[in-house]
């Protein structure tokens, strides 16, 4: 199933109070993981998603982001 590729994601004007802010990858994977999260529940692989979840592994993340898995973890 293709993901969708438009929308948009609300982020708090908090979020820059958040502890990691200051460190680029972490603000990088966050906001990666914010866009890669279900919109709506769906069936994967015999499992329910919930609207907010994602499931995607270290070396995926890695390839599309750059960062690497060591960071990741």
């Amino acid at each position: 199933m293709a993901r969708a590729t438009t929308g948009y994601i609300k982020i708090f004007r908090s979020f820059l109070d958040w502890e990691w802010f200051q460190n680029p990858e972490m603000v990088q994977l966050w906001i990666y993981l914010l866009l890669k999260a279900n919109r709506q529940e769906k069936e994967w692989q015999g499992m329910t998603l919930k609207r907010g979840q994602c499931f995607i592994g270290r070396k995926k993340i890695a390839s599309d982001t750059g960062l690497s898995e060591q960071t990741i973890r």
